[in-house]
This record gives C-alpha cells, structure tokens and sequence, in this order.
C-alpha cells in the first residue's frame, strides 16, 4: 500500500513519517515542506500560502526563513492530522 504524500518526481519515494498541519478546503492542494531536517505536509491553495504556512509552523529565525522548502506533493489522505 503506497503512503501518504510522495513527491511529484519520484513516486516511488514513500513519506510515512510526515505529519499533516491542517484539514483539506475546497480548492486546497498538497504540499510538502521542511526545515532543518522536520517535514510536515499541509494543504494550501498556493505556493506563497503553503510557504507562509510552513514559516507559521516551523517559526525559524529571520535569517533562516529562506530555508524553508516547499513542494507540490502528490494527492493522497492524510492518516496523522494535529
């Protein structure tokens, strides 16, 4: 059985271990996002979303903001919701 989000480019690739932040809206898309090694997936309309998001998330440093990452992940439920 696949898991839950997997990158656009390697669907191979399984993330069981990522935690999704919030609930699916109605013109929501998955993205995956990560800082200094946590990854999370979350559900955004659009990029700039997704990244504000995760920046809500993980609260990195000024400095380090730019090293929040992103991605459009593949569809699929999320089984961990907080």
């Amino acid at each position: 059985m696949r898991s839950l989000l997997q990158w656009r480019k390697c669907p191979n690739t399984c993330m069981t271990d990522i935690t999704c932040i919030n609930k699916k809206g109605h013109i929501d898309f998955p993205y995956l996002a990560g800082f200094q090694g946590k990854k999370i997936a979350l559900y955004a309309p659009t990029l700039a979303a997704a990244k504000q998001t995760a920046t809500e998330h993980f609260r990195p440093k000024k400095r380090d903001i730019g090293l929040v990452w992103v991605a459009l992940a593949e569809e699929a439920p999320c089984p961990k919701t907080n």
